[in-house]
């Protein structure tokens, strides 16, 4: 096979401290926080005391320069080799949630275990994304594979449609990113 050049580097950053055990949003809003846009880095995948970020080159070197501390915790940053075995795999959480339709407006709610009335409002506020992009639209249909991310709750993937009830609803298999 013929290795194909991409513009990226992971970044692996490693949490130094013993005391503080750093979440998803800790990497997230200290990468946000030097100014960097969202659109310029890939899902971040924590594993244990490290976080694994794909990012664009321009970038990865001022992150690695900046980066010194996330919160009150200081951490590590060096690059790894985008095809090294150390870079952990997406792992999925599976649940199954009986739905009316396919909606949007009916998917969300089943996931966060909300009411219609706040999914609504979370559309229409832009706090959730269909496969990467801000969805307004609350009849939009979601499709198997879609990836829905709820800011706050999130991001699952529409894996399958298992059946139907007796009652006629569908019962949906998604996974929950880990």
């Amino acid at each position: 096979y013929e290795a194909l050049d991409y513009d990226i580097h992971v970044i692996r950053i490693k949490n130094k401290s013993k005391f503080k055990e750093l979440k998803h949003k800790d990497y997230l809003g200290s990468i946000m926080a030097l100014g960097v846009k969202r659109d310029l880095f890939g899902d971040l995948v924590v594993q244990g005391d490290a976080c694994f970020v794909p990012m664009v080159n321009a970038i990865s070197q001022y992150v690695q320069d900046n980066l010194t501390t996330i919160g009150n915790c200081p951490c590590s940053i060096d690059i790894v080799d985008i095809s090294s075995e150390d870079i952990p795999k997406i792992e999925f959480e599976e649940k199954s949630i009986i739905v009316t339709s396919l909606r949007l407006d009916n998917v969300v709610p089943s996931i966060c275990n909300m009411s219609r009335a706040k999914c609504i409002e979370f559309i229409g506020n832009g706090s959730v994304l269909l496969n990467y992009l801000t969805c307004n639209r609350k009849d939009k249909l979601v499709e198997m594979k879609d990836t829905i991310t709820i800011r706050g709750f999130g991001k699952y993937k529409v894996n399958s449609i298992e059946g139907e009830t007796s009652k006629g609803r569908l019962k949906l298999l998604i996974g929950k990113y880990i």
